[in-house]
């Protein structure tokens, strides 16, 4: 079951600017982690909608975090000295849902 409200929603929608000869790659937009970050190589082989998200950063962030279906503001820098090293760093907002979602969904779910 996906969690999401009933909408037609864009999932990621993102400005990169590259400078320093293409070695600094600065992303800001609409973004989700789970595209960038902790990927399971082998997670493509299930049929999981999280594509490898894992299950202790979907339990421990506010609505479960930056990840599928919901992206949320953020901006994620990317440095590369070579082809085979690179450092990547991002800040996203803190919670996907935002309070007054959030409150609305708590109060839908029943309880008990």
């Amino acid at each position: 079951m996906t969690e999401a409200t009933p909408a037609t929603k864009l999932y990621e929608l993102w400005l990169q600017q590259s400078l320093f000869n293409e070695r600094l790659f600065v992303r800001v937009g609409q973004l989700a982690a789970d595209g960038d970050f902790l990927v399971s190589v082998g997670g493509a082989y299930f049929l999981d909608g999280t594509g490898g998200w894992p299950t202790l950063l979907a339990a421990d962030l506010p609505s479960g975090g930056p990840a599928y279906p919901l992206a949320t503001p953020g901006v994620r820098v990317l440095f590369s000295s070579n082809e085979n090293l690179g450092l990547k760093a991002a800040v996203y907002n803190g919670d996907r849902w935002g309070r007054t979602v959030r409150a609305t969904r708590k109060s839908a779910i029943p309880q008990g």
